[in-house]
């Protein structure tokens, strides 16, 4: 059983797969992500148990910065978690490999290998509560996925993120009214492209909690832009899952 972990700045989800060949969710829980460490990884820790005892492989997406040595280094939402052994309490209740990074460098790879299955190189835009993404590399096979820097993507956040939105139009995203809507869309198409330019990239994967609740606006941009080619994350709420167990896939590659 291999194990995919979500952790988000206010709910972290969950999931097990027999096999990373053909991948089928089970034991699937969310459960409130908790701002003090040692609340949250007991948590985790008892959920996997309830998933399964014996783990092959542990993947984690997280919302925040990691290292190259899979450390947690930076993060918002969630600090007492910053430089804590994640990874290393995992190994050691589990006996089993485990793998951390970036959320939208998780679900990039997830839309790799379970999703949208792109084998030219892409962009990845998670919108939700904030707005990340990861820039996805194909060289003669060799997969890779790099955090887009905060330099592309501070501005977006700004305008974009949900809790931004809420800044800006003094409420939430979910009471905007057709016109706000028009305007943010409208926005975000211009942001699209002029991005995709700066980093001469033709195509674009979008998912998060944004996409999946306004599809419909968003796909009338996919028909409106030529360039760069815009898709829809086809692996839904359960992204962020699927990103962890990508993480295992990789590693598994290297």
């Amino acid at each position: 059983m291999y194990i995919g972990i979500d952790i988000g700045g206010t709910h972290t989800r969950i999931a097990g797969s027999q096999s990373l060949d053909g991948i089928k969710l089970v034991g699937k829980k969310i459960i409130s992500t908790s701002k003090i460490f040692e609340e949250g990884i007991f948590e985790i820790i008892k959920t996997i148990q309830g998933i399964t005892g014996n783990p092959e492989g542990i993947g984690i997406g997280i919302a925040g910065r990691t290292s190259e040595e899979g450390v947690f280094t930076h993060s918002t939402n969630l600090k007492s978690w910053i430089n804590k052994p994640i990874i290393s309490r995992l190994k050691d209740e589990f006996d089993c490999s485990a793998y951390i990074n970036n959320d939208a460098v998780a679900q990039s790879l997830g839309e790799v290998y379970f999703g949208t299955k792109i084998s030219e190189g892409f962009l990845y835009l998670v919108w939700g509560t904030g707005l990340g993404g990861a820039i996805v590399s194909n060289v003669s096979g060799d997969i890779t996925s790099t955090k887009l820097d905060h330099k592309y993507r501070g501005k977006w956040e700004e305008k974009f993120g949900g809790k931004n939105i809420e800044n800006r139009f003094g409420r939430s995203a979910k009471k905007l009214d057709e016109k706000e809507w028009n305007i943010i869309m409208a926005d975000f198409t211009d942001a699209i492209q002029d991005l995709s330019s700066k980093l001469d990239i033709n195509t674009v994967v979008i998912g998060g909690g944004i996409v999946e609740n306004q599809k419909k606006r968003i796909s009338k941009i996919t028909q409106k832009i030529l360039s760069p080619k815009i898709l829809l994350s086809v692996l839904g709420e359960d992204v962020g899952i699927y990103g962890g167990l990508a993480l295992i896939e990789a590693n598994a590659k290297k």
